[in-house]
């Protein structure tokens, strides 16, 4: 929980700061799951966030890793559309869209999986309707495919699709 109170700390002097710069700035402060506090989450267990269960795997517990986020800016952003449950990967595209730069040609791989599925954890996949599946649509698998090929790359590849673009 410190370490939530002095991202926030932090948060709030960067845009005390930016508030005042001409250029066009944009923060983005977000996380990717929540935090777990106390040992094998016994506060999450103890408030009735989560069910106790012999072993805590969060993973059982999809809604963890739902997670709030915040945008700011000190211009306007037009037509600025954010889908109610976001992935981090997600939101990253919707970033530079937003922010008016050019965008890797890696990311057009990325859009297509998130057009269709805009919030997955590797072990969970919402669709449109934020409405939780046990797998992507048999005729999406391709675009599943490509995605996991270009993760595993940027991640723990090679990174040929970084060097492509450097290219």
């Amino acid at each position: 929980s410190q370490g939530v109170y002095n991202a926030d700390k932090a948060f709030v002097a960067l845009v005390d700061y930016f508030k005042n710069i001409d250029e066009p700035v944009m923060l983005v402060m977000y996380g990717d799951h929540l935090p777990l506090l106390g040992t094998n989450a016994s506060t999450l267990i103890d408030t009735g966030y989560v069910e106790e269960t012999e072993k805590f795997v969060s993973s059982k517990f999809p809604y963890l890793y739902e997670t709030p986020f915040v945008i700011w800016t000190n211009y306007e952003i037009p037509d600025f559309d954010m889908p109610e449950l976001i992935s981090g990967n997600t939101l990253g595209y919707k970033i530079l869209a937003a922010s008016g730069c050019d965008i890797p040609w890696y990311y057009n791989i990325i859009n297509a999986f998130t057009e269709k599925y805009p919030a997955t954890t590797d072990k969970y996949v919402y669709n449109n309707s934020l409405e939780l599946l046990e797998d992507v649509a048999p005729e999406d698998m391709h675009i599943v495919s490509d995605y996991r090929l270009l993760m595993y790359d940027i991640l723990n590849g090679k990174r040929y699709a970084v060097k492509n673009e450097q290219n």
